[in-house]
């Protein structure tokens, strides 16, 4: 009776081992088809967006541009419906950027925007008008149309405070002009020098003055630098950056110094030559964004620094930030704020 209980437990142990193994084999499987049905309906969405971006494609070739629009959106809210990881990898789209498919909608919203505006003009809410021929590839033309407003709106308003009225002020690297119309229209500044070296960029900002109605910007189509010399204009190795995507930024090119002119075709002049010429009264501020070139520039505005003694609001590479601020230290000036993005505020001791 004894070997009858023990053979009987026996049986039952191998049963429930046996099951258990069943169980997590069934689970394995059960696990597997789910990978698989994931896979195939991620390889579904994947086509999708592959097919979004042949009708991307199509856009700019179409007159029928609305309503290819219309199916890709349809096709946007099957894909949004999804949390599929696959989806999340990076598609190819017809502008040469890298999206994944929370990308893709905004890069479909922008389309949007770019066929409102045919004439590449973005029409304020204030009233002001912005020539924006590169949006939405242009960091700053997409964050003006993205956002309904100037490009760094914020810092522009913290600046406010430091702008005295019918100031003078000098724009160094004006890129497009956002800078430049903001002090012209809401600080109602009494004159801009606005400095642009890019000439296609230099045209743009033109345009933009002039779209306004903009009598107190002079804009200077040239290279500032520590002294007249030559250098030449080098693009960025890489010049997109990870913010909506992948973005392009005009305002990311500097200037590599030459021996001479047989060497460098870009003309460079000291800011102190310019200001010379131009005698203005007094220069109240300074706006300096001249992509690493910071220390030759204001080596070259040693006298006009001097002079006037304006408050300086500049970009600062951290490369150059141990020099600039102790060349700047020597001319008298302080410190005496920091911003966000390697921006910083200076202001003369005299003036404190």
């Amino acid at each position: 009776m004894f070997f009858i209980i023990i053979l009987i437990c026996i049986l039952i142990t191998l049963v429930a081992v046996s099951l258990n193994v069943i169980a997590v084999q069934f689970k394995k499987t059960r696990r597997k088809l789910n990978e698989i049905n994931d896979k195939f309906e991620s390889i579904e969405k994947l086509n999708l967006l592959s097919e979004i971006s042949e009708k991307l494609n199509i856009i700019s070739k179409s007159n029928e541009k609305l309503n290819l629009l219309s199916e890709i959106s349809e096709k946007l809210n099957i894909i949004s419906k999804s949390n599929d990881k696959l989806v999340k990898d990076l598609i190819l789209m017809p502008d040469g950027i890298f999206y994944n498919s929370r990308g893709i909608k905004n890069y479909l919203e922008s389309i949007l925007k770019r066929i409102s505006m045919p004439d590449g003009i973005f029409h304020h809410s204030s009233g002001v008008k912005f020539y924006l021929p590169h949006y939405p590839s242009d960091l700053i033309s997409r964050d003006i149309v993205d956002n309904n407003n100037f490009f760094e709106f914020k810092l522009l308003k913290l600046l406010e405070e430091y702008i005295v009225p019918n100031a003078i002020i000098l724009d160094l690297g004006a890129n497009i002009g956002n800078h430049s119309m903001y002090f012209a229209l809401k600080n109602n500044a009494k004159m801009i020098y606005a400095f642009e070296l890019q000439e296609h960029v230099f045209n743009i900002l033109q345009k933009n003055i002039e779209l306004n109605h903009i009598s107190n910007i002079k804009t200077f189509n040239i290279a500032l630098g520590k002294a007249n010399s030559f250098g030449t204009f080098y693009h960025s190795s890489d010049p997109r950056t990870d913010w909506y995507g992948g973005l392009l930024n005009f305002g990311s090119q500097h200037i590599h110094v030459a021996e001479d002119s047989e060497h460098g075709q870009l003309k460079i002049q000291s800011l102190d030559e310019v200001i010379q010429q131009e005698n203005p009264p007094t220069i109240d501020f300074i706006k300096c964004d001249v992509e690493r070139f910071e220390y030759e520039v204001l080596q070259g505005a040693k006298e006009t620094l001097l002079k006037y003694k304006p408050i300086i609001f500049i970009e600062i590479m951290p490369e150059n930030i141990e020099r600039v601020f102790a060349y700047l230290e020597i001319l008298g000036y302080v410190k005496i704020k920091d911003l966000a993005s390697n921006n910083y505020l200076f202001q003369h001791k005299d003036k404190i």
